[in-house]
């Protein structure tokens, strides 16, 4: 039976086995000759290792149906238009956030794509944004989300918004990613199907990616022979009316938004009642969730000593 106590185990398991594959993935790579790899395809194995692997053993424990875990229907075309819409549209507040995060921690997130725009534009694009669009999605908007599927919806909704930023285990990242991990959560909710929050999630890094790749393109054609050592956010936050501004255009963006996830949560609502999803239990509260909570706040203030 689905409940929030096997979700938060597997997520407590999910944060360990990230932190020895981390530890151990060095050894890992040079076994199996993964060092003469290049940097995207040791990504796209490391993501494998990371999310594939946990996903099989969640499988294979529970004896659960890949069709009852992973929410797979058809989406409509004007769904796909509202879901593309809405990831183009958040850009500027999924910005906003990351330049906040920028405050406390190293934008780590911002390095890896800057280096990955050195690469072939569709290598990069399938690293960025096509591999976690798979690997994050069947995690959290499938094994998490149903776990959660008997508890309120708000309750689904954050808790699987603060598991998708404590996984980044970035400070920074996390800014951004519990609030966008709050809104898949919802698109799923009002779609039953992961496709939805695959493209969304797609969609989101993938214009990242093109703007990256974009400022790398004009690095490469400037005469400006620091430019190639400024980043989106320089850019964008490099003085206190830009600053100014893209707060402006944030909050013009979030209204757009909203007005947007209206009609598509309208054309989606007599869907809420079908596929069998009952959101009503609120416990979610245990020793588990506190450990992940505690585990977390511990490595992040490790990362900053």
């Amino acid at each position: 039976m689905n409940s929030p106590l096997r979700g938060n185990k597997f997520m407590f398991f999910l944060i360990v086995y990230f932190l020895l594959i981390s530890f151990f993935y060095g050894f890992i790579a040079n076994f199996f000759g993964f060092t003469n790899l290049s940097l995207p395809i040791n990504i796209i194995i490391s993501q494998s290792i990371q999310f594939g692997i946990p996903f099989l053993l969640y499988i294979i424990v529970t004896k659960n149906k890949i069709s009852d875990v992973l929410l797979i229907r058809k989406l409509s075309l004007k769904n796909i238009f509202f879901i593309l819409l809405m990831g183009l549209t958040i850009q500027p507040a999924m910005m906003f956030l990351s330049a906040i995060g920028n405050i406390f921690a190293d934008n780590n997130a911002s390095q890896m794509v800057s280096v990955l725009t050195q690469f072939p534009f569709i290598t990069g694009l399938l690293t960025v944004a096509l591999t976690p669009a798979i690997f994050e999605e069947i995690t959290f908007r499938g094994i998490i989300f149903n776990e959660y599927k008997n508890s309120s919806i708000k309750i689904a909704a954050i808790v699987n918004g603060l598991f998708f930023g404590i996984m980044h285990l970035d400070l920074q990242q996390f800014f951004y990613a519990f609030p966008l991990g709050i809104i898949m959560v919802y698109i799923i909710y009002y779609t039953k199907s992961i496709l939805a929050t695959s493209l969304m999630h797609f969609t989101i890094n993938a214009s990242q990616f093109c703007m990256a790749y974009f400022f790398n393109y004009l690095s490469k054609i400037s005469d400006t022979d620091n430019f190639n050592k400024i980043n989106t956010d320089d850019i964008l936050y490099s003085s206190t009316t830009n600053i100014i501004s893209i707060t402006i255009i944030s909050l013009i963006f979030i209204y757009i938004f909203s007005y947007i996830f209206k009609k598509f949560k309208d054309y989606n609502i007599k869907n809420i009642d079908k596929n069998g999803i009952q959101l009503q239990q609120n416990h979610f509260f245990d020793i588990f969730f506190i450990g992940i909570i505690i585990f977390y706040i511990i490595y992040i203030i490790l990362t900053i000593i």
